[in-house]
């Protein structure tokens, strides 16, 4: 029996604005530190916050989880989702930065915000968000890209 996956999806508030090209270093950073973690997830930047799922061996995840909370480029972690799952579902991206459409940007921000309104505190465990939304978008983003890359190697010439 292989050991569980814990997969944990939080959202955090930026502390000051940010430019595209600082976001993406931060990722690109995060990469290579999550593949030598053995870590693996998303990444997404809507507004004024980072919506972040990861996924990786319990000892990883959780130091990861300290150093997040020790940088002061963001505030307010709150965990949204805390779970063990067989398998992951981001297993080929070390740190992938998902884009969405303005529709999908709309109702991840309705998301952020009802998680604000129920008081979740930050740093807890909850079980609100079970079948998030956010999250599933997330994971379908991830299998539409590695459809794609799989059909380009795939595709003759």
């Amino acid at each position: 029996m292989t050991n569980p996956i814990r997969q944990v999806l939080y959202i955090s508030k930026k502390t000051r604005a940010m430019p595209d090209a600082e976001l993406h270093a931060i990722a690109s950073r995060a990469r290579v530190k999550n593949e030598r973690e053995g870590i693996t997830g998303a990444l997404l930047f809507v507004e004024n916050s980072f919506v972040q799922v990861l996924e990786g061996k319990d000892a990883a995840i959780e130091n990861l989880l300290a150093a997040l909370r020790a940088v002061t480029r963001h505030r307010d972690i709150t965990i949204l989702m805390d779970r063990n799952v067989p398998s992951r579902d981001f297993q080929n991206w070390s740190m992938g930065i998902i884009t969405i459409s303005a529709e999908k940007k709309a109702d991840v921000v309705r998301e952020i915000h009802s998680a604000g309104r129920h008081g979740l505190v930050a740093d807890s465990v909850s079980d609100f968000f079970p079948d998030s939304q956010t999250f599933l978008m997330m994971k379908h983003v991830y299998q539409t890209n590695q459809s794609l890359q799989q059909a380009r190697t795939q595709s003759p010439g």
